[in-house]
């Protein structure tokens, strides 16, 4: 059983690891109202290249 809770709890914290700019919702807004678009664009790279390196990163610190 502990090894079930072990799993839940790896799962919610590699889910909080994700960036939280979706390009559907961020990107779409910004283009719909002519906003600052490069600066939304390129915060949603930005956000998904760290995310390839703190992602793997949190999972090497976790417990298998």
């Amino acid at each position: 059983m502990q090894q079930a809770n072990n799993i839940w709890l790896i799962t919610a914290i590699v889910m909080a690891a994700h960036p939280r700019i979706g390009r559907g919702f961020t990107a779409d807004f910004a283009n719909k109202y002519g906003f600052k678009q490069e600066i939304v664009s390129f915060s949603i790279i930005i956000s998904l290249l760290i995310a390839l390196v703190t992602i793997p990163t949190i999972l090497q610190l976790l417990p298998a």
